[in-house]
């Protein structure tokens, strides 16, 4: 939604084979986070259900390999750089630890367990 011409519009293609079911802006670095049950976004295969959309360049890109089930909530910590990941996947980029619960570091692109 565009606040000062009041029209809405779609990021990229959006999303394909699922829906969107949480988002977190990170305003510092003009990103927006979108989880949830999908394959891919903005033509962009091997999304697997977490995917990151660029304000500035209008382009999505994936988390590593995303997480192995839904995505169904997101926040930010913009200070510390970290993205939490929560719902119902048994691990987030393979990374042992992490079923239901993880945590992607944006400075090392990587997935932690908490």
């Amino acid at each position: 939604w565009n606040i000062a011409s009041s029209t809405i519009s779609a990021l990229g293609s959006s999303v394909a084979g699922g829906s969107v079911i949480a988002l977190t802006l990170d305003a510092a670095r003009g990103t927006l986070y979108v989880g949830g049950s999908f394959a891919s976004a903005g033509g962009v295969s091997g999304i697997n259900n977490l995917a990151q959309w660029n304000i500035a360049s209008s382009t999505f890109t994936a988390l590593g390999s995303g997480v192995a089930g839904n995505v169904n909530a997101l926040t930010m910590d913009a200070a510390r750089g970290v993205l939490y990941v929560g719902g119902d996947f048994t691990s987030a980029g393979g990374v042992s630890g992490t079923s239901g619960l993880a945590q992607w570091d944006i400075a090392s692109s990587t997935f932690t367990a908490l």
